[in-house]
């Protein structure tokens, strides 16, 4: 914030100038009624000293006279005693004088007293008017930032969004063929028209924080999140700060990964019962990754993996033996494996992703704030928690039923025995094709897809075992040239005020050339270009 705080110097500076001058203009009127005092009090010790000379030489003039004077006659008493009573006037007159001369010193010295407190008071009030100026254009400058910081958001925002409007007729037409069957061409652009809302939603948004999102702390600083051993799990297993490589070194996530991989004696929807235990349930993201990694991973285990198994066993228990005997009713698929634990599993991954989806509402959404310049409005499917994943488990519930009453159709043709071998190879063919019917959600288990179509912002875990904001792994410093930096506010205050003071200058006929130009705006020259 450099801007800032040369725009906060720049207002300090001025008002300490007005302060300064104002004090000086105090100071010297008190230094003037303090000069003007002290004259006063000089003239009037003046007079005072110039009385008692003539006191003292009056006195001394009579001493003298009576001293030297002969027997006095009668006329000569008389001169005496009118001399005496001359020199008891102008010794009265003397003492009256000093008197007055006190006086006016006393006088003088309370005015010059009331000068300064009149002065020093002008100046306590110069300058508390200057720090109220100076309080009051710094809130004029904020606010004047304020709004044309959002207006400035605001422009920019509508024309990315008309821009971003552009981008399907553009997709349209780069996907358009002159061979292309009429029909295929309707269905193609009916598809961008029906799946662009959601992708316009996310990019507006994205857009919408980058340009005035509000940054804040997810927890308190003494927030030290669950217990020990599920914050180890959660940390491990999702990660907020490493990336799949880095996930690769952790023996921890590797060992949850592969085991959850394994296709058989409902191995895999154990582990994701314990995972499910694990989570944060109070978050949209966790539990909608739960169900699409859940049923992500049945398309794996149970579809694409269950068909290699499948495939070697049966060579196995036929093509090995070479011979009329075969041995699928041992060694066959799924003839192995325990009937009620694998029952249990395959009901339990239809149980678990709909208890999922039942927490949702009660969830939140980690999608950051704005600071109040831009009006996003949600529409669509991110209005709701988890999208479009309501879609998908009504479809998987639709497949799982179909899957299931087959399951139940050959059974009845075997007797309801779950132990017979037929009943257990179709049981295993059923959970195969359950699998690959699964594929959807391993499609939106992509990052790109899964933003979008779900709405939702991908979470993890720190050490503590908090759910915070997916960072991944530390990128490497790069220097940053000047000038390429992004900056984080569109105006700063320093910039804000010169242009006010442009809008000023216009406003009183001055010229402004430039809003970007650094140097002053152009003094006001009305009524100059007339004077000739």
């Amino acid at each position: 914030m450099p801007l800032v705080n040369a725009g906060a110097a720049v207002a300090s500076a001025a008002a300490g100038a007005a302060t300064s001058a104002a004090g000086a203009a105090a100071g010297k009127a008190a230094g003037a009624a303090s000069a003007a005092a002290g004259a006063a009090v000089g003239a009037a010790s003046v007079v005072s000293s110039a009385a008692g000379v003539a006191a003292t030489g009056a006195l001394s003039a009579k001493e003298r006279a009576a001293q030297v004077a002969p027997a006095p006659s009668d006329a000569a008493g008389l001169a005496l005693e009118v001399g005496h009573a001359a020199g008891d006037k102008v010794v009265a007159a003397g003492q009256m004088v000093k008197g007055a001369a006190g006086e006016v010193k006393s006088m003088t010295s309370g005015i010059a007293e009331q000068a300064v407190s009149h002065a020093s008071g002008a100046v306590e009030g110069v300058m508390e008017q200057a720090a109220k100026q100076k309080q009051r254009m710094e809130k004029l400058a904020d606010h004047f930032k304020d709004l044309l910081e959002g207006f400035m958001k605001r422009k920019l925002h509508r024309v990315l969004k008309m821009l971003v409007g552009r981008l399907p007729s553009l997709l349209k037409s780069a996907t358009d063929d002159v061979e292309m069957p009429t029909r295929v061409k309707r269905a193609k652009d009916a598809a961008i028209d029906v799946i662009w809302p959601d992708i316009e939603q996310e990019i507006m948004w994205d857009l919408a924080l980058r340009i005035d999102g509000a940054a804040g702390n997810e927890y308190p600083e003494d927030y030290r999140g669950c217990t020990c051993c599920l914050s180890f799990f959660r940390y491990h297993i999702y990660p907020y700060d490493r990336g799949f490589w880095g996930n690769l070194r952790d023996p921890i996530w590797l060992l949850f990964t592969l085991v959850a991989l394994l296709p058989v004696y409902g191995v895999s929807p154990a582990v994701f019962l314990v995972i499910f235990l694990l989570i944060d349930k109070t978050d949209e993201f966790q539990l909608v990754s739960f169900i699409l990694q859940f049923k992500g991973f049945q398309f794996l285990t149970q579809g694409v993996l269950r068909s290699l198994v499948g495939f070697f066993m049966y060579l196995h228990c036929v093509t090995a033996v070479a011979d009329a005997e075969h041995e699928c009713a041992n060694a066959g698929p799924g003839s192995s494996a325990p009937m009620a634990i694998a029952l249990a599993g395959y009901v339990l991954q239809v149980v678990l992703v709909w208890i999922a989806f039942l927490l949702l509402p009660c969830s939140s959404r980690r999608r950051g704030t704005l600071q109040g310049h831009l009006d996003h409005a949600e529409s669509g499917s991110s209005t709701s928690r988890g999208g479009y994943i309501l879609n998908l488990l009504w479809y998987d519930l639709f497949t799982f039923a179909i899957c299931a009453g087959t399951f139940v159709y050959v059974l009845s043709l075997r007797d309801w025995d779950l132990q017979d071998w037929p009943t257990k190879h179709a049981f295993f063919a059923v959970q195969m094709v359950n699998g690959f019917l699964s594929f959807p959600f391993f499609f939106f288990m992509v990052p790109f897809l899964r933003n979008i179509l779900l709405h939702s912002v991908p979470t993890a875990y720190d050490r503590f075992g908090r759910c915070r904001q997916y960072q991944g792994p530390p990128r490497p410093v790069k220097e940053v040239k000047e000038g390429k930096s992004i900056p984080t506010q569109l105006l700063e205050k320093a910039e804000a005020l010169r242009i006010l003071e442009s809008f000023k200058t216009l406003l009183s006929g001055g010229k402004v050339d430039s809003l970007d130009a650094e140097e002053e705006p152009a003094p006001a020259t009305v009524g100059k270009a007339n004077v000739e």
